[in-house]
């Protein structure tokens, strides 16, 4: 099932807030943790200088007075003077000859470390301490100290949770947001389905571009042009229809009118006249929607490929072959002249039914013992490569006021119009060419008849 636009915006909009939220609160994290370490480390350090100056300082009053080592005075000197939140710490004061010299309640009665000047982690009772030995060269007095890593965990506990609560709180209202901003941001689209859904079925009027979004503009005008081709191939349709339909109406009118002659007519004379016209309007009438069905495939937009390869030589040649015998009917004397085998881009069977029309029409149009010259040559130049078919006929040829309206459907030139014929012919004709991006052009022939040149472009093959 695809997603709709509206469910790919949501989808894609909330996955990069929830990954930036993650990503930013994972930095934030990382960081106040790293930044925590080294305040607490340089706490642990100002603690130790502190503890060291206490030391010294009870030392010397203790001398000054004469009055001997007194451990237990020192340790609640040092107490007394530490604040509430140093009092977390354990520690241990070293002389000169490594001799504990004194210690808080809780610290151990070893070394806790036997490096100066460093952090290290340690456990101690169980539980694990960040420990800071520094060591003072003038009274060769070693202080060392230790926190309980409880105490920065916890500082780190409180900023993520007040991270993760508030990111609870926001997250929810950027969605909104999000949510809101994406309707609309698609109200234009919306408005256009709207508008599309409640037209009428015959409305084919473009859709107005003013406030259409540059990101759908293209497609609007796609659909503006899809309306225009479907109003015109609608306007042909009708036109088509009522062509054709007065086009039937005769011959069958024709046809009705000679059945009720046979039917009552009384002698057989009379009757086989009225029969011979019946088939007659028949013959007409079919070749008529023939024609007609032949036009409605083609109106299709079937363009040709670059792959539909044909050899019009050989096209030309099996149609000619077929339409020798209407040719000897009429005394006819007919000729190919193709030196070799043309190929052009093309569809065989649409162009059998183009040479076809053009070569019928000049049989049928060319009075008894008369000549139709079909040629096929090719023009070279530089830029193009051009293959054409040309049939030159010794009939009445076309006036050149009516030229431009040979290729209308139905249409019947006034010194023709005696001849059978639908007037379908030359418009297939000309919708086969169009397909194969070829030209027509009507002259006169050396026969003084018409002469009809189509140009192909040649294959590449």
């Amino acid at each position: 099932m695809t997603l709709s636009i509206k469910k790919r915006f949501l989808y894609i909009f909330i996955s990069l807030l929830l990954l930036m939220t993650t990503i930013t609160v994972t930095e934030i994290y990382l960081e106040a943790k790293q930044q925590i370490k080294e305040l607490f480390d340089a706490e642990l350090a100002q603690e130790a200088h502190l503890l060291l100056n206490i030391t010294l300082v009870e030392f010397h009053e203790l001398m000054e007075r004469n009055v001997g080592f007194d451990a237990l005075h020192i340790q609640s000197a040092i107490l007394n003077n530490l604040h509430k939140y140093q009092k977390q710490i354990i520690f241990q004061v070293w002389n000169a000859n490594n001799v504990l010299v004194v210690r808080s309640d809780n610290a151990p009665n070893i070394p806790m470390m036997d490096v100066d000047g460093i952090f290290i982690d340690r456990v101690v009772n169980d539980k694990k301490w960040r420990v800071f030995s520094f060591f003072d060269e003038q009274s060769k007095v070693r202080v060392q100290v230790a926190q309980q890593y409880q105490r920065r965990n916890t500082l780190i506990g409180i900023i993520l949770n007040q991270l993760v609560s508030s990111v609870l709180i926001l997250l929810p209202l950027f969605i909104i947001v999000i949510y809101i901003g994406v309707n609309r941001a698609l109200l234009p689209i919306k408005k256009l389905t709207q508008d599309i859904k409640q037209r009428a079925i015959h409305s084919l009027e473009p859709i107005s571009l003013t406030q259409v979004p540059d990101e759908i503009h293209s497609i609007v005008t796609a659909l503006n042009s899809l309306f225009l081709r479907l109003q015109t191939a609608i306007n042909d349709i009708i036109v088509f229809t009522s062509n054709a339909a007065h086009e039937l109406r005769t011959p069958l009118t024709t046809q009705k009118l000679h059945a009720q002659i046979a039917m009552e007519a009384q002698d057989t004379q009379t009757r086989n006249e009225a029969l011979t016209e019946v088939m007659s309007g028949v013959t007409k009438s079919t070749q008529i929607v023939e024609e007609l069905l032949m036009l409605a495939r083609l109106d299709p937009e079937t363009e040709v490929q670059e792959h539909d390869v044909a050899d019009l030589s050989q096209i030309t040649q099996d149609t000619i072959g077929e339409l020798v015998p209407l040719a000897l009917e009429k005394d006819i004397e007919i000729s190919l002249d193709a030196d070799k085998h043309f190929t052009i881009t093309g569809k065989p069977s649409l162009l059998s039914v183009l040479v076809r029309n053009l070569v019928e029409n000049a049989i049928r149009y060319t009075p008894e013992q008369g000549k139709v010259d079909v040629s096929i040559s090719e023009i070279v130049s530089e830029d193009n490569h051009k293959v054409i078919l040309q049939i030159a006929d010794s009939g009445p040829g076309i006036p050149a006021q009516e030229r431009e309206d040979v290729f209308k459907r139905f249409f019947r030139g006034a010194e023709t119009s005696h001849i059978f014929g639908t007037g379908l012919g030359l418009a297939m004709v000309e919708c086969i060419a169009q397909k194969h991006r070829a030209s027509i052009k009507l002259g006169d022939s050396k026969y003084h008849g018409l002469q009809v040149d189509v140009a192909f472009d040649s294959s590449k093959d």
